[in-house]
Parts: C-alpha cells; sequence; structure tokens
C-alpha cells in the first residue's frame, strides 16, 4: 500500500501556474506557446478564469471580468487564449494537465494513472468549490465544453500511458482512455451533483484508471489497493 500524496503537491487552482511547472521533460498533454512573458500573462489570464469558476461557475466568467482579475487588457486575453468558451476551456486544461506534471513526480504507485486519481479526488475536498463548479460546467448546455473536457483528460491519460511504458495489446489505447475519461467525467459530475459521496468518488476514479492499465499494462500487472486516509 502506498502512503496518500501530500496536499502540499496539489496546485491551488486559483493561483497562477508558472510555465516553468510544465517545462520538465515529464509534462503529459502540454506544449509551449510563444515566449515566456507571453506563457506569464497566459497563465495569469487562466487562473483568474479559474478563480471566477471556484466563486459561482460559468456565469462568473467574463472577459471583463478575468482581465480585471489578472490586470491584463480585454484585447490581450482574446489575443492570448480567445472568447469566453476558450477561456474556460484553456483553464480547465491547465489545471488537468498540472494535476498530471504532479502525478508523474510521486513514486509507489503501480502506475501515475493511479497518483492522478488520487490527486484529483485530494483537490475535490480540499478545492472542492473549484472542482464542483468546473464538473458542473463540462456537463451543462454547452456540449462545445463537455466534449473538450473529455477528450484533453483522454489525452493527458494517453501522453502518461506512453510516457511510462504501457501499452495495450487487444485494445486501442486512445478508445481505453477516453472510455476512461468519460467514465471519470461521469463519476465527478455525480459527485458535483451530490449523487455520489466524496469516498466513493475516490473509488470510481481509482476504477476508471484501472480500465486503462488493465488493457494496456505496463510490464507485469500489478494489483492496486488504493492508499488509506484519515
Amino acid at each position: 500500500m502506498v502512503a496518500m500524496p501530500s496536499l502540499a503537491l496539489i496546485p491551488d487552482p486559483t493561483q497562477v501556474i508558472p510555465p516553468a511547472f510544465f517545462e520538465a521533460p515529464s509534462s503529459p498533454g502540454t506544449r509551449r506557446r510563444g515566449g515566456l512573458a507571453q506563457r506569464t500573462r497566459r497563465a495569469r489570464v487562466l487562473a483568474a478564469t479559474r478563480t471566477l469558476v471556484a466563486a459561482g461557475g460559468l456565469g462568473e466568467v467574463t472577459i471583463a471580468r478575468v482581465s480585471d482579475l489578472s490586470d491584463i487588457s480585454k484585447q490581450t486575453i482574446y489575443n492570448l487564449v480567445g472568447n469566453k468558451v476558450e477561456l474556460v476551456k484553456a483553464s480547465l486544461n491547465e489545471y488537468i494537465a498540472a494535476l498530471s506534471v504532479r502525478a508523474e513526480s510521486i513514486a509507489g504507485y503501480p502506475s501515475p494513472l493511479f497518483a492522478l486519481a488520487d490527486l484529483y479526488w485530494i483537490a475535490s475536498t480540499t478545492f472542492s468549490d473549484y472542482i464542483r463548479n468546473a464538473s458542473l460546467i463540462c456537463s451543462g448546455s454547452s456540449p462545445e465544453l463537455n466534449l473538450n473536457a473529455r477528450e484533453h483528460q483522454a489525452k493527458v491519460f494517453k501522453a502518461m500511458c506512453l510516457h511510462n511504458g504501457h501499452r495495450a495489446s487487444n485494445y486501442d489505447i486512445s478508445t481505453l482512455c477516453f472510455q476512461a475519461s468519460t467514465l471519470t467525467s461521469v463519476a465527478t459530475i455525480d459527485w458535483a451533483s451530490g449523487a455520489l459521496s466524496t469516498d466513493e468518488l475516490r473509488r470510481q476514479l481509482a476504477a476508471c484508471q484501472m480500465l486503462i492499465t488493465l488493457g494496456a499494462p505496463c510490464g507485469s500487472r500489478k494489483d492496486y489497493t488504493a492508499p488509506a486516509h484519515n
């Protein structure tokens, strides 16, 4: 049994995630955009967007409010990221990518995918307003946001699989990752809407990653027991 990851490993979604955070070789699902100054401004914009999501969900997010909170002009925001939908997509995606980077650094799990599941679960208990509102946004009336969340999460899962030597035999790894992403989204939406307890959310998140590791094992498959928590 592995130890529960430290709370210090969980990025605060309302804080700026500096560009250097993603510049290590093991940064699944991320890529550089522009120079350092531009990427830093973009990170401030995305943090401001997540702060508004945490405060009240999609209805709180406007270009004007993001501009005020980040101290970056509305035109620059449009140039760096795009419209409101693009802002929300990019900000949610960045946070999932940040958790995946942290997961890669945690030893003891049979796969970093299980570390990612636990980090997301800890985030849901520590930054519950953000995780809940982000989940509800992805389940709301925008098919674009819903599909984006699942597709980006699947890309992160696949990048982690390939980086850590997972290989599918009778399964297509992209399909496995998309199925796991869809089930992860369903579990978090059920939790966000009150249909799933926090403890059950944790079990569901681990089960979603088990779907991938059973279909695309890394070396010899190991049984996984989730770490205990108090």
